[in-house]
C-alpha cells in the first residue's frame, strides 16, 4: 500500500504532465500571462511549529474573454486551497485563499500554488518562518540531593 504523501506526490506528478501536454502549444511563461497575481513571495510572517496561517490575493484577468480555471493547487499537503470558482470574466478578479500548516516545520519554508488556466500557468510562492515549539524543563526541585 502506497504511503498518503506517494499517492499525493504521483497525483501531481500526473496532473503537471496531463497539464504540460495540454499546454505545449500556449504560452507558460507567467511574464506574458495577463493575469494579475503577487508576483514577490507572499510572507505569512514567523508562526510557531503546528499552527495554521489562513492567507489570500486577488486574481485578477486582463483579457478581454473570460478564461477558465483548471486547478489552483499546493506544492505540498501542507497547504490548502479554499472553493474557488471555475473561471474569471473578463477584466474581473476573484480572491484566492489558502491556509498553510506549519506541523513537521522548523526554519524558513518557501513554497507555492500553481495556477492553471486556459491561457497558461503562474506561480505564486509563500514563505513562513517556523519556529519550533519549547520544550519544557522538568522540575529540578525534586531532585535528591
Amino acid at each position: 500500500m502506497l504511503h498518503l504523501y506517494s499517492k499525493a506526490i504521483i497525483r501531481n506528478i500526473l496532473v503537471m504532465a496531463f497539464f504540460f501536454v495540454y499546454f505545449a502549444n500556449t504560452t507558460f511563461a507567467s511574464d506574458t500571462l495577463r493575469l494579475a497575481y503577487p508576483k514577490d513571495t507572499i510572507d505569512l510572517g514567523t508562526m510557531k511549529q503546528g499552527t495554521i496561517k489562513e492567507y489570500g490575493f486577488t486574481l485578477a484577468n486582463h483579457y478581454q474573454e473570460k478564461i477558465k480555471l483548471f486547478q489552483i493547487y499546493p506544492s505540498c499537503g501542507c497547504t490548502i486551497t479554499q472553493a474557488y470558482p471555475d473561471s474569471i470574466d473578463a477584466n474581473s478578479s476573484i480572491y484566492v485563499s489558502f491556509t498553510f500548516k506549519s506541523e513537521g516545520f522548523e526554519g524558513l519554508v518557501i513554497k507555492n500554488l500553481t495556477i492553471l488556466t486556459d491561457k497558461g500557468a503562474a506561480l505564486v510562492y509563500y514563505k513562513a518562518n517556523v519556529k519550533t515549539r519549547k520544550k519544557r524543563k522538568r522540575n529540578q526541585s525534586n531532585k535528591i540531593r
